[in-house]
């Protein structure tokens, strides 16, 4: 096979949808498959003797089928006489016909027309804003731990629908309530049921700023202790955490301590700073192991607070954000804004995982099929930057990639039946 015939068959494989069998009740009325004894399609005597046990107990084969070895039939009857059926000797196994559905992807259209983050995440093009939000059914964030390490959440708030709960509350730092409320406008971007990117993810509050917005090195390294315990402890497999604070300078212990977090096996993801300065010279947005994440416009331009530069690996909506707060809602600015969209996505895409993934994958993924050179540069320091913003589409997180996005399955049939025919 020629390189192009590979490049057609992975692009045909990927355009055809799966077929699975359905998991709710869709038997077909009076239809039943039959795996049956090997041989008993030998002959035509053989077919004959095994029709004629079947009309004995008043049903009727319909069709046949053989799979190398395997032979089944497909029997019309009714439930009353499958008893008698199944006794017969030429019978392994009956059970109900049942309909079988393609695996399209399922998607949520959620309408979203002042949540403007939610509406640019999920598309290439910012011309386009449709004012919704499209997600999928197998990536709302379902069995993923967030750590939202900030000032509190407001864990009893509708919004979470009972899936927040309080983690810790590092020493100092106050009460298990989020007064401040920058914690849960957080936490409501990441995950709430309205204002959320991952609308089933489980939030935890672990509160290491205090009701003024501040906290210490040290209340942050008691809070990553804390989620990492938790983490280890409860043999979970699948944990964000999400740093929407930052020093204004790098910090040794801070570094190391964010660093085991990750090499425990959680992905971290942190704003960049509000400083408008090179990100690199501050923790926690300098380490490489990070996701940093700087804050736009809905005009795709960088924001006039976010911090920039190399250390950067993507950018995210961060102004004029709407999400929750323990009093209602608010309207907020910030590259923690920007973080918790990414965070958010981060959970959507490892819940559409069956398997651990490595905070290195997550990153390759995330900056990947991130959307390129979306981003309108204002000046010479930003242009250091990575260009790339934030996106996921509805369900399958490699589809931004795939080639067969662009060529239908019909199509790529066809030449793959010409250049064999050659």
């Amino acid at each position: 096979m020629t390189f192009l015939q590979l490049l057609l068959a992975v692009c045909f494989h990927r355009s055809l949808a799966v077929l699975t069998v359905s998991e709710d009740d869709n038997n077909i009325v009076g239809q039943y498959v039959v795996q049956l004894v090997e041989g008993t399609l030998l002959s035509n005597e053989q077919k004959e003797i095994f029709e004629e046990a079947v009309r004995n107990v008043s049903m009727e084969v319909s069709e046949y089928a053989i799979v190398h070895s395997g032979e089944f039939a497909l029997i019309l009857g009714s439930d009353e006489d499958l008893t008698g059926l199944k006794q017969l000797p030429q019978v392994i196994e009956a059970e109900p016909n049942v309909r079988v559905f393609s695996s399209d992807e399922k998607c949520f259209v959620q309408n979203v027309p002042d949540i403007w983050g939610l509406d640019r995440i999920d598309q290439r093009m910012s011309s386009g804003y449709n004012k919704t939000y499209v997600h999928g059914y197998e990536s709302d964030g379902s069995r993923v731990s967030v750590y939202v390490l900030d000032t509190g959440v407001d864990v009893s708030n509708p919004e979470f629908d009972g899936r927040a709960e309080w983690g810790y509350t590092a020493p100092e730092m106050g009460s298990d309530t989020d007064a401040n409320g920058h914690g849960t406008h957080v936490a409501g971007t990441i995950g709430a049921d309205m204002y959320g990117v991952a609308k089933r993810v489980l939030i935890f509050a672990v509160k290491v700023l205090n009701d003024d917005g501040q906290g210490t090195s040290f209340s942050l390294l008691k809070g990553l202790e804390w989620v990492v315990r938790d983490y280890i402890e409860n043999d979970k497999s699948k944990g964000v955490i999400n740093l929407s604070l930052g020093l204004d300078v790098i910090h040794s212990a801070t570094d190391v301590a964010i660093q085991e977090a990750i090499d425990a096996g959680i992905t971290v993801v942190a704003a960049a700073g509000n400083k408008n300065k090179d990100a690199c010279q501050m923790t926690p947005a300098h380490l490489p192991d990070v996701i940093t994440v700087g804050a736009t416009t809905v005009y795709d331009t960088v924001a006039d607070f976010s911090n920039w530069g190399v250390c950067l690996d993507i950018w995210a909506p961060g102004a004029d954000i709407k999400s929750i707060t323990p009093s209602g809602t608010s309207v907020e600015n910030g590259t923690s804004m920007a973080s918790a969209h990414v965070a958010g996505i981060v959970a959507r895409y490892m819940s559409y995982l069956d398997q651990h993934v490595s905070p290195f994958n997550v990153q390759k993924w995330l900056t990947d099929v991130s959307t390129k050179d979306a981003i309108e540069y204002a000046n010479a320091d930003q242009r250091t930057s990575p260009n790339r913003l934030v996106y996921m589409d509805c369900n399958d997180p490699d589809s931004a990639s795939s080639i067969s996005l662009s060529m239908p399955a019909l199509f790529l049939l066809l030449l793959l039946h010409l250049l064999n025919a050659n």
